[in-house]
């Protein structure tokens, strides 16, 4: 997926172009009103109390008869409130404008790094924390929108009062407003230099509370098995560490953060103490008078620029960027589709997978006929949760293929594999929803279908025994059922699906033999038809199936 660049976010707000002519119309308007505001009280300097009379005497004099220091005083202090009010009224329109740009850029960033997110690959899933995602989505995000409603705005308000600044100095003085003009850039620049040390500070600051939030989330998400393990302390304690380096490190960037700008403003004062000595000098040499040189001086604070949003804008794109790169699956075409036939077979042929050096599987090959049930066995971490991860795509084979009736899953696309071969893991974790969304995954099904699944899966009573029936809330990883129970309900979703082929990974180990048999009885006759993968080291769980298949020493043989 492309990464975000600037041109990225300067075309996506020209896609709200009603709301931005608007923004910038009042930009325009900011920008006339804020550029006389400096001039007002210089004017009353140089008319007045110079005694050099021009037009603001003249039309003083028009509004009072015989007016005094008083009345020009009132007039010019009433001209800078007005002013100042319009400006702020303008402001506040235009602010709302980019708000309104700004919120709908953000949600479609969200957007794009979740569709990103929805198709990446199991390997890279592993290896992300979900701290860091997080954090990335939200608070790097946050960023950008701040940027494109106050910055962004600013900017265009800054850059057409620069212009219309421009005017007004060639208009005071042609010759010092061409030195300001080329020598204040040359300044601003040596100014953002010094700030770039600022950014890579906040960078290590967003990292150790992107690894703190992680650990957070996970030790919250184990805190039931800390608590029989009799481990929270030492759990908590990690946590208050980590809390400490997001501490050293918010320290470190204040400090240092704050040096570096007080560094990189104190180049920019450099910058504005010299423009001062050359306006003074035009003024002893009669080219500016002391009100202009006043004038001048307001001025040229105008020029600096939002140099600090340029800076933490640019470190949340890398971060966001880092996210768009996370490599995403493999896309393959729907060319074929043979799970239109009632009955499916599955094939290995010459499949090799390792993680890292170690081979997991090399070479397998392995024939699964239509509607036969097999089982796997060996030992822990001898391959065999992997070989059906392999099955339905979760992660990339290194060689060889796996086919259904005889056809490429890669000219099958792997939608319509996971469309159609379901996977039954050990520890399905559940959603903080209720049970009627945990089973149906978002999908329509009538209650008389959900309750025959759970019929099925023998799960029915427990389901009719709670207070609000399908619409029960599980909790935080259905904690509110046990571990058979949640194993009974991802079979139940499995059910419900109705799929061609199936494989149940140690999906009833949480079973007493008594409901497991109760189970496998009242499947028989949904399974019948079904190609079927075992995963299991019970006796009973593995004679149900037509052949048995060891995985050992990452090599595959029937027994």
């Amino acid at each position: 997926m492309k990464s975000y660049t600037w041109n990225n976010i300067f075309n996506d707000i020209l896609k709200n172009k009603k709301i931005l002519i608007q923004g910038n119309v009042l930009s325009i308007i900011s920008a006339l009103l804020s550029v006389p505001t400096p001039l007002v009280m210089p004017t009353l300097i140089d008319e007045i109390i110079l005694n050099k009379p021009n037009f603001f005497v003249k039309y003083v004099g028009i509004i009072f008869s015989n007016p005094g220091i008083i009345h020009y005083l009132i007039t010019a202090f009433s001209i800078v409130i007005l002013l100042r009010f319009l400006v702020l009224v303008t402001n506040m329109f235009q602010i709302k404008s980019y708000a309104i740009i700004s919120k709908d850029i953000v949600f479609n960033m969200r957007c794009k790094i979740l569709k990103h997110l929805e198709n990446i690959s199991m390997s890279s899933y592993e290896s992300f924390a979900t701290g860091d995602i997080a954090s990335r989505m939200i608070s790097d995000l946050n960023t950008i929108d701040d940027f494109i409603s106050k910055s962004v705005s600013r900017f265009i308000t800054s850059s057409l009062t620069i212009i219309c600044i421009c005017l007004v100095l060639f208009m005071i003085n042609p010759m010092l407003a061409m030195l300001i003009i080329i020598l204040n850039p040359i300044v601003i620049i040596l100014s953002s230099k010094l700030s770039k040390k600022v950014a890579q500070l906040k960078t290590k600051e967003n990292k150790s509370i992107s690894i703190f939030q992680d650990a957070i989330i996970e030790t919250m998400e184990l805190f039931p098995q800390l608590r029989s393990s009799n481990r929270e302390t030492s759990y908590i304690n990690i946590l208050v560490q980590k809390a400490k380096n997001i501490k050293d490190n918010a320290v470190e960037y204040g400090y240092k953060g704050d040096s570096g700008k007080q560094i990189s403003f104190f180049v920019f004062l450099l910058g504005v103490e010299f423009f001062r000595a050359i306006i003074i000098f035009f003024v002893f040499s009669d080219s500016v008078s002391v009100g202009m040189m006043i004038a001048v001086f307001a001025y040229l604070w105008f020029m600096a620029g939002p140099i600090d949003d340029m800076i933490n804008i640019q470190y949340a794109y890398n971060r966001i960027n880092e996210t768009l790169a996370i490599k995403q699956e493999t896309k393959y075409p729907n060319d074929i589709n043979p799970f239109i036939k009632q009955e499916v077979s599955v094939s290995l042929k010459n499949v090799s997978f390792s993680y890292g050096e170690k081979n997991i599987l090399k070479n397998v090959n392995l024939e699964i006929k239509q509607g036969e049930k097999i089982a796997l066995i060996g030992s822990s971490g001898g391959g065999k949760t992997t070989l059906a991860q392999l099955i339905v795509g979760f992660y990339e084979i290194d060689s060889g293929d796996i086919l259904f009736n005889d056809i490429s899953y890669k000219k099958i696309g792997l939608d319509v594999v996971r469309e159609n071969v379901f996977l039954v893991l050990q520890s399905p974790i559940l959603f903080n929803d209720s049970v009627r969304e945990n089973i149906t995954m978002g999908k329509e099904y009538s209650d008389e279908q959900i309750n025959n699944a759970l019929r099925i899966s023998q799960l029915y009573e427990v389901v009719e025994s709670m207070k609000n029936g399908l619409d029960s809330v599980l909790g935080k990883h259905g904690i509110r059922l046990s571990g058979g129970q949640r194993q009974r309900l991802a079979i139940a979703r499995m059910v419900l699906k109705n799929p061609k082929v199936i494989i149940l990974d140690e999906s009833t180990s949480s079973l007493d033999t008594t409901t497991e048999a109760k189970l496998y009885k009242a499947l028989d006759s949904f399974l019948r038809d079904k190609t079927v993968i075992t995963i299991a080291h019970r006796l009973n769980t593995i004679k149900r199936s037509d052949s048995i298949y060891e995985i050992s020493n990452a090599k595959i043989k029937k027994i």
